[in-house]
């Protein structure tokens, strides 16, 4: 063979060897950049990539978004049984109220998340806009022209929250009287598992008054009762009763609730 042919030979056999030593540093640079991206904290350094702690506040945003999505949907069956108990007609029961909230929250996630989002805010600037009226139209001017008594004797053991929980509870010893805040008439009174015994009182400029977890009312439904009169006592009954004894109170005007804290000296 002549010297020419062995050089193109051996030229030709060198540019594979080397075009194949290439891809395999190629191939291999890949692999090892896949793995330490895919398997290991570096991918946390990528611009926008999700870290742990990042994808806990996501996990907790969305366990706080259904919380808040259940609770409105249970404050909306809420109003419409206090509407209910207002007109004369038999309310639902509280297991009832849960389980048809529950219903509704499910069917809600069936559709589309951008909607819901959008319904849940107009829901929630709605609430402020009703709380914001209630809080600063002449209503509240006129309730806060009241001697309000209060319910009972006790200490505040869980405080008003508009979004939450718009109601009050009172921890005392069971058998602690429990008083009507203002002259009115009882237009509900019953008993359920989760509230125990409940009482619902009408009063003047829209105010309604409830009180739950007593022991049985003393007076039954359209009687009369005056401000500071005992209505019941407080008990043990219903759900909360791990809690112990304590009187859950709640102060409605015109259909929005209010914080009793800022209408009665406790």
């Amino acid at each position: 063979m002549s010297s020419s042919k062995k050089f193109y030979i051996d030229r030709g056999i060198g540019r594979w060897e080397l075009t194949a030593i290439i891809l395999s540093f190629i191939i291999a640079m890949f692999a090892i950049s896949y793995t330490l991206i895919a398997y290991t904290p570096i991918r946390t350094l990528i611009p926008g990539y999700p870290d742990e702690q990042m994808r806990q506040q996501q996990v907790e945003t969305a366990l706080r978004i259904d919380t808040l999505e259940r609770n409105i949907a249970r404050w909306e069956l809420y109003v419409g049984n206090l509407h209910k108990v207002i007109a004369g007609e038999k309310p639902l029961s509280i297991e009832s109220l849960v389980q048809q909230a529950d219903s509704i929250v499910e069917q809600r996630k069936i559709a589309d998340l951008a909607r819901q989002d959008s319904l849940v805010r107009g829901m929630a600037s709605e609430m402020e806009k009703s709380r914001k009226n209630t809080v600063g139209g002449s209503a509240v001017a006129h309730i806060e022209g009241m001697h309000l008594d209060k319910p009972t004797n006790g200490a505040i053991s869980k405080r008003f929250d508009y979004s939450f929980s718009p109601y009050i509870d009172i921890s005392a010893p069971e058998g602690t009287m429990v008083r009507s805040v203002l002259d009115g008439t009882i237009i509900y009174e019953g008993w359920s598992e989760l509230d125990g015994w409940c009482i619902v009182i009408q009063h003047d400029a829209g105010i309604i008054s409830v009180y739950m977890h007593c022991n049985k009312p003393l007076y039954k439904v359209s009687d009369r009762v005056s401000a500071g009169g005992a209505i019941a006592l407080i008990g043990k009954s219903g759900g909360d009763a791990e809690k112990g004894s304590h009187l859950h109170f709640e102060l409605w005007q015109n259909g929005s609730p209010l914080d009793p804290t800022k209408f009665i000296n406790f």
